[in-house]
C-alpha cells in the first residue's frame, strides 16, 4: 500500500471518528437538556421535506440555520453545555493531531 493511499484512509477514518464524536455530543445534549430537545422538536417541520435536490439543499440550509439559532440561544442560558462543548472541541482537536 502506498503512503498516499494510507494517508487518505487514515484521514477518512479520522473524519468518521470526528463526525461520530460530534453526533454523540449532540445526542447527549438533546438527551440531557429538555429545553434544547423542545426547541429542536418545535423547529422540525416534517411536512416541508422536499423531494428534489434543490429542495433538499434549501431544507439543509434552513435546518442548519435553526440549529445555529438554537445554539446561540442555549449558549447564553446554559453555561454547563458550553463547558461540555468546549471540552468536546478540545478532544476533537487532539483526535486530529494524533
Amino acid at each position: 500500500m502506498t503512503a498516499k493511499a494510507w494517508n487518505l484512509r487514515r484521514s477518512a477514518a479520522d473524519a468518521l471518528l470526528t463526525i461520530t464524536a460530534l453526533a454523540i455530543v449532540i445526542a447527549t445534549i438533546l438527551a440531557v437538556n429538555e429545553k434544547a430537545r423542545e426547541k429542536v422538536n418545535s423547529h422540525m417541520d416534517r411536512t416541508q421535506i422536499a423531494a428534489d435536490a434543490g429542495g433538499v439543499v434549501s431544507e439543509v440550509q434552513r435546518t442548519v440555520a435553526r440549529y445555529v439559532g438554537i445554539a446561540k440561544a442555549q449558549t447564553s442560558s446554559e453555561p454547563t453545555i458550553m463547558i461540555f462543548l468546549g471540552l468536546a472541541a478540545v478532544l476533537t482537536v487532539f483526535m486530529f493531531r494524533t
